[in-house]
């Protein structure tokens, strides 16, 4: 399993964020339906002060950089 983490930057769009979590959502669902284990581990990963204000979004819980886990794959939509 590939961990993916989204990297939200301050201004980040909702819509952005989406359309890529939706990629690998339905990767994970198409496997899932296939009796695989999903390929992708999918984090959303923020500054602390973004998770000050909020601590989750699109039905994942953020991140903190520091407290994440090593990524093979880091986006930033």
């Amino acid at each position: 399993m590939k961990k993916i983490g989204l990297l939200l930057s301050k201004d980040y769009k909702l819509l952005s964020v989406a359309a890529v979590l939706e990629v690998f959502e339905t990767v994970n669902k198409f496997s899932a339906a296939s009796q695989q284990s999903a390929p992708f581990d999918i984090y959303l990963l923020a500054s602390e002060e973004t998770i000050e204000h909020t601590k989750e979004a699109l039905g994942y819980q953020l991140t903190a950089l520091k407290d994440a886990p090593l990524m093979q794959i880091i986006l930033i939509p």
